[in-house]
């Protein structure tokens, strides 16, 4: 059972990082399309800071 459960594991983490590496040859490709990454980061950076600062907790 336990060999059945890596065999799928490697096969399944192999495919995700296959297609990482694809995504990220074709956002390379584009400075528009890494700037547009980047600044999708950093909103979402921001987006996280004003909600943590809204809801904190009050100690």
């Amino acid at each position: 059972m336990l060999l059945i459960f890596n065999i799928v594991a490697v096969a399944c983490d192999s495919t995700w990082g296959m297609a990482a590496a694809a995504a990220r040859t074709w956002f390379a490709d584009s400075p528009k399309r890494l700037a547009a990454v980047g600044g999708a980061g950093g909103l979402a950076m921001i987006g996280l800071g004003v909600t943590v600062a809204v809801t904190g907790r009050r100690d």
